[in-house]
């Protein structure tokens, strides 16, 4: 009898383990085993069975196969036989894997959310600059200076325009993300949230109730970060959006009140206001206030031109929700909206 080893690349589900699985004991001698995390199968075949027959059956099934040596610990990444665990699936993650796997090293990477990748990709950069670009397009309906073409208010199907920017969303976590998984074997996913049971070993607990151990001999926490929620009496009981849900909202709020004066609060309360949205933003100090103060002074007569009601200065006292509408008490006033944004 042979025992022996198979590296296997494109599988992305248990399904894909057990396809594989299936296509290599139907080969008569072969008893084998595949295990979707490490994307390795361990085969015990008779004499008679040539490896290359192995390969070919898993290759038939549309998943990529190398045979490995017994004692190659590294998944095919190399001879240092480390193994590192990385929490967390964003471009600093993956970035740290890739060059692991690189250096020799054999790379699990686990994520506790549904979709895997980067604040950039999914919540970022990506979604926010398409926003604004279709937002600006309604601007220019709205509001240019050639003559000759009519202005008009355009109708906004914000729903329509969600769906083809999660469409793109999509297509790029896959190019970043998930083609880099399918292709590199020497890195493997793992779905979780992790702890630490002690130095060396991390518990994954799964959404199933299951839980996994993996002990690695390095760790590294690329967990990202979180917006920051100003203390503001009230406001944590309250349907506020962060920038998350404004990016994906399916409806133009008639009034949205901006708490922020970063570059996220800025741009989207431009895009919103660009959308049809009446806007109102009130900045704690300054607009742009780390930045050079006069880009901040620019952006602020930009943004009032469009017709954002800019309060600086200001912070409210507290914030409630009746059920329908936000009140939010500052010094001056009561200000009413349908959507608050904390930015």
């Amino acid at each position: 009898m042979n025992t022996l080893q198979i590296q296997i690349s494109g599988m992305r589900c248990e399904h894909c383990a057990r396809t594989a699985q299936d296509a290599l004991n139907a080969i008569d001698g072969v008893s084998a085993r595949v295990s979707f995390e490490e994307g390795i199968a361990r085969v015990t075949t008779e004499e008679s069975v040539d490896s290359q027959q192995l390969l070919q059956a898993i290759e038939a099934r549309g998943y990529g196969a190398r045979l490995l040596e017994v004692n190659d610990k590294t998944g095919g990444a190399g001879d240092s036989g480390l193994h590192i665990a990385i929490v967390g699936t964003g471009s600093g993650a993956f970035a740290a894997a890739i060059k692991a796997v690189e250096r020799g090293a054999r790379v699990t990477i686990i994520e506790g959310a549904d979709i895997i990748g980067g604040t950039c990709v999914n919540i970022g950069c990506v979604p926010s600059k398409i926003m604004i670009r279709g937002a600006q397009m309604a601007q220019y309906q709205r509001r240019h200076n050639f003559a000759g073409i009519p202005r008009h208010a355009p109708a906004i199907d914000r729903a329509a325009m969600v769906r083809q920017q999660q469409a793109w969303v999509e297509k790029l976590r896959h190019a970043k993300y998930e083609s880099i998984l399918a292709t590199n074997p020497g890195i493997n996913l793992v779905r979780g949230m992790a702890r630490f049971r002690d130095a060396g070993t991390l518990i994954v607990h799964r959404k199933d109730g299951s839980e996994k151990t993996i002990t690695a001999d390095r760790f590294l926490l690329a967990v990202g970060a979180r917006p920051m929620i100003p203390a503001i009496p009230g406001l944590a009981d309250t349907p506020y959006w962060t920038s998350t849900e404004a990016l994906v909202a399916e409806t133009v709020p008639r009034h949205l009140v901006v708490l922020g004066g970063s570059v996220v609060a800025l741009e989207l309360a431009q895009a919103f206001r660009h959308l049809g949205a009446e806007v109102t933003l009130m900045a704690r100090s300054t607009l742009l206030s780390k930045e050079d103060s006069e880009l901040g002074a620019g952006l602020g007569e930009a943004l009032q031109e469009e017709g954002v009601d800019i309060k600086r200065h200001t912070v409210p006292r507290k914030v409630a929700h009746d059920g329908r509408q936000f009140i939010i008490s500052t010094e001056d006033a009561d200000v009413r909206c349908d959507r608050l944004l904390v930015a």
